[in-house]
């Protein structure tokens, strides 16, 4: 099933679109990672036999631990198991967590990807905040995971052509929209291709779709613009408060074009962004630890 709205990169690079058509298999993915990803979708597989699955292999297992066992997951008491980080994290955020993390390993020693993956975490953590404090948005756990995923659509980029990736976000653009120069340099930006990786994933649509339409909640089906516009307020308040992965100083929109979509007054996100500022030291702790 492909994304409608995915602008494709032009006939003149085939190289890159070549790459585009082989996105399902990134090498980044391993073997075992692939087979979760789809047993972990099927009902009718027990907890036991995908807790098994992630025992074969060690470093993924303590991945898993490490993240449930995190200050992310603020929980009073560690989990000691697989199954216990399984049933505490729900296997929907397990399957992003393992996703993301595969995909960032690939890339992980690159100038610029540690400062990227803090910033999805921030962005995790306030849209889970927000989605607790909307009406049926979406819920906390969809909010969390589809904040974690947000800029998943940069990692292929980076594989794809890393020099030229870490010459841009050392040098510029100091304005306009990240999604603007991806867009003339690749023939497709972040999100769009966020969107592609996320379909092509099986992953629910109300996660799909806020991904895609992230910085342009007003453009997404209604049926899941507020989701969209929740995760563009959650990117925006990271953004701004300095969570960031490069000196982009701009506003996708107002933040009351956000608000007015989500339907929410501005006052409620003041405490948002409240807790934010007194938790930076905890996603630094976290992103450190997880990373």
């Amino acid at each position: 099933m492909k994304d409608k709205n995915i602008v494709l990169e032009p006939a003149n690079n085939p190289s890159f679109q070549t790459f585009l058509e082989t996105l399902s298999i990134l090498p980044a993915i391993s073997p075992l990672s692939n087979k979760l990803f789809t047993i972990i979708d099927d009902p009718n597989v027990s907890i036991s036999v995908i807790g098994g699955l992630i025992g074969e292999d060690p470093g993924l297992a303590s991945r898993l631990m490490t993240v449930a066992n995190s200050p992310f997951y603020p929980f009073s008491e560690k989990v000691s198991s697989i199954r216990g980080a399984l049933v505490r994290l729900g296997l929907v955020t397990v399957r992003g967590i393992l996703l993301t993390t595969s995909l960032f390993d690939r890339v992980k020693h690159q100038p610029g990807v540690f400062e990227l993956w803090k910033h999805s975490l921030g962005v995790s953590r306030v849209a889970k905040t927000l989605a607790n404090r909307t009406k049926d948005v979406m819920t906390s756990d969809e909010a969390a995971l589809a904040g974690l995923l947000h800029d998943i659509g940069k990692l292929p980029f980076l594989i794809f052509k890393p020099q030229r990736m870490e010459n841009i976000w050392k040098t510029g653009p100091r304005t306009g929209k990240d999604s603007d120069w991806e867009l003339e340099e690749f023939g497709l930006s972040h999100d769009q291709l966020g969107g592609r990786l996320l379909t092509q994933w099986k992953f629910p649509e109300i996660i799909r779709d806020s991904i895609r339409w992230h910085h342009q909640p007003d453009k997404c089906p209604s049926s899941s613009r507020r989701s969209a516009a929740l995760i563009g307020l959650s990117d925006t308040i990271c953004r701004g408060l300095g969570i960031a992965h490069a000196d982009f100083p701009y506003l996708d929109a107002p933040l009351g074009d956000f608000l007015d979509i989500l339907e929410i007054p501005g006052d409620e996100i003041i405490p948002v962004i409240q807790g934010v500022i007194s938790d930076r030291d905890m996603l630094e702790t976290a992103s450190r630890e997880i990373f």
